[in-house]
């Protein structure tokens, strides 16, 4: 069970979001019953995962608004960007590229050349960040310290890790609400 408070009374606010969360997590579920990682340990690092992600964006909002350097337009296309990566990598992998298949569907739904040229940017720096030896050790550290464990994590567990890790910054970027999360 998941229980999400986004800080609001208006419940048409909340729709939206509470159903891509909901698809989310029955993804993330179906993949913590094929047993890669315990149930729990999986609980931890998601939880963990989607409550850092907001926190990010509220840094990063508070500190364009202190220093506001670009467009609003252009914070909303990094936005969106951002979010589009995230998904894009949930569905194919953190190698994805935009498909000519992809580019077409993302312009039938409003997407401009300087959107798709964000995204292409997102795309590759998340791309290089989650294919580094260095990011795959914090993911380990990370996971160890959360679910103290003291064993080495194996190949096929970081992999896993690495997967709910993108699927958990979707979930996160699909709410772009405040708010605390909590798995029971």
């Amino acid at each position: 069970m998941i229980q999400l408070t986004l800080r609001t009374g208006m419940r048409r606010e909340v729709y939206i979001p509470a159903r891509k969360l909901t698809a989310e997590n029955d993804r993330m579920y179906d993949d913590m019953s094929r047993n890669l990682i315990s149930v729990p340990d999986a609980r931890a690092f998601l939880s963990h995962v989607i409550n850092d992600e907001p926190a990010l964006m509220r840094t990063v909002a508070l500190v364009t608004r202190m220093d506001p350097v670009g467009s609003s337009d252009g914070d909303r296309r990094a936005d969106w960007a951002t979010a589009q990566a995230w998904k894009l990598m949930a569905e194919f992998g953190p190698r994805t590229e935009i498909n000519e298949t992809a580019r077409v569907r993302l312009r039938s739904e409003g997407a401009s050349a300087g959107n798709l040229a964000s995204l292409e940017g997102c795309l590759d720096l998340y791309s290089q960040d989650l294919l580094s030896e260095a990011r795959m050790n914090r993911i380990g550290a990370e996971f160890k310290s959360l679910a103290e464990r003291k064993t080495p994590l194996g190949a096929v567990e970081l992999l896993y890790l690495r997967r709910l890790l993108i699927e958990g910054k979707v979930a996160a970027q699909a709410l772009g609400l405040p708010h605390a999360l909590v798995f029971t």
